[in-house]
């Protein structure tokens, strides 16, 4: 985003919640650890998780209610996605997509 001179604000707070990254003025992209969050193409058995796990999910779903019952736009970027580089292409989709022109 930097280096494509989108303006960002790294860890906004919106009501309760913090955003990983914030663009004006309602766009909320969320990196998601596999692990800690719960990534649903990797864990697929839900009594299989553990408490923590569980806390999260509940935790990232309230997140997400509340931030679409708000109006803001969300994206998740999940850790293999980061470390594989495929979320370049889902980001770009979702910038345009919500009116942010820009090439990554």
């Amino acid at each position: 985003l930097k280096s494509k001179n989108i303006e960002h604000i790294i860890e906004k707070q919106i009501g309760i919640f913090l955003i990983d990254i914030f663009i004006k003025p309602n766009i909320c992209i969320e990196i998601q650890g596999d692990y800690f969050h719960v990534n649903p193409d990797k864990y697929i058995r839900y009594e299989k998780l553990n408490e923590m796990q569980k806390r999260n999910i509940f935790r990232d779903n309230k997140k997400r209610k509340y931030l679409n019952d708000n109006n803001y736009k969300i994206i998740e970027l999940w850790e293999c996605e980061i470390i594989d580089d495929l979320y370049i292409e889902k980001l770009e989709k979702f910038l345009i997509e919500n009116n942010i022109d820009s090439k990554l």
